[in-house]
C-alpha cells in the first residue's frame, strides 16, 4: 500500500487497511461535523471546514476507486477463478442505493436523488425512503413555492407509505407525523399512533418521543384555532 492511499486513510480518521465498510462509516461521520452549514455563524470557520470537506471528500472517493479497481485492503478473499467467462450484472437495488448515499454525503444531491430514484423503483425500502426524505426536505419552503410544496410533500408520502409497509422505522415515523401534523393527508389521529407504534416497536426513539406526547398533542389540537399556531412539522431524520 502505497504512502497516497495510508494518508486517505488518515485523512478519514481510519487505520490503514480498512474494509470498505469502515470507510463508508467514518466518511458519514465526518461529513457530518465538518458539514459547512453547521458553521453559518462563523464565516472563518465555515472557510475551513469547506476545505475540509473537500479534503474529505476528495480521500472517500480515492479510496473507493482504490477498492473498486481491485485495491489489496479489501478484506474478502478474492473471487475464485471460473473456467467459464464471467458474464456481467446488473447491480443491485442495493447497491445502487448505496451510491446514491455516497453521493448525498459529497454533497451532489442531484446525483443523489437520480439513483435513489433508481433503487426506490426497484422496491429498495431505505432507497424509497430516501427519495422521499429528499423531496421534503430538500424543497425551497415560501409563499412562491406552494404549488411544488404541496406536490412533493405529496410524492414524498406516497413513498413513505412503500417504504413503511416494508417495515422502515423511518418512514414509519415520517407517516406518523404526517397524520399528526395534517401533512399532504387529513389529520388522523389513529393512524400517526399505529405508524409512531410500528416505527417505536423497532427501537425509533423519536416515534418513542412522540407515543409519549400524543395525547397532549391531540388535546392541543381539539382546541379551536390552536392548530393555526402549533409548530411546524419537525424534519425528516437522515436516510443511512
Amino acid at each position: 500500500m502505497n504512502a497516497q492511499i495510508r494518508e486517505f486513510y488518515r485523512e478519514l480518521d481510519l487505520e490503514a487497511g480498512a474494509d470498505l465498510v469502515a470507510v463508508r462509516q467514518s466518511y458519514r461521520q465526518l461529513v457530518k461535523v465538518w458539514h459547512p452549514d453547521r458553521f453559518g455563524h462563523d464565516q472563518k470557520l465555515q472557510a475551513v471546514a469547506n476545505d475540509k470537506l473537500k479534503k474529505i471528500n476528495f480521500a472517500f472517493e480515492s479510496l473507493v476507486a482504490f477498492f473498486e479497481s481491485g485495491g489489496k485492503a479489501e478484506t474478502s478473499p478474492p473471487p475464485k477463478a471460473e473456467s467459464s467467462p464471467k458474464t456481467s450484472r446488473s447491480p443491485s437495488a442495493e447497491e445502487i442505493y448505496r451510491i446514491g448515499i455516497d453521493r448525498y454525503y459529497a454533497r451532489d444531491y442531484h446525483s443523489a436523488a437520480h439513483f435513489f430514484g433508481q433503487a426506490a423503483e426497484l422496491g429498495d425500502a431505505k432507497a424509497q425512503y430516501a427519495i422521499g426524505f429528499m423531496l421534503y426536505q430538500h424543497t425551497t419552503r415560501n409563499v412562491f413555492t406552494l404549488r411544488k410544496q404541496s406536490k412533493n410533500e405529496h410524492e414524498a408520502l406516497i413513498w413513505w407509505h412503500k417504504a413503511a409497509e416494508q417495515g422502515n422505522s423511518n418512514a414509519q415515523y415520517m407517516l406518523g407525523i404526517c397524520y399528526q401534523y395534517a401533512n399532504s393527508t387529513p389529520y388522523d389521529g389513529t393512524e400517526a399512533r399505529k405508524w409512531f407504534e410500528r416505527a417505536a416497536s423497532s427501537g425509533h426513539h423519536l416515534a418513542k418521543d412522540r407515543l409519549k406526547q400524543i395525547a397532549i398533542f391531540h388535546s392541543i389540537r381539539a382546541v379551536p384555532l390552536a392548530k393555526w399556531v402549533m409548530e411546524a412539522p419537525p424534519g425528516a431524520p437522515l436516510p443511512n
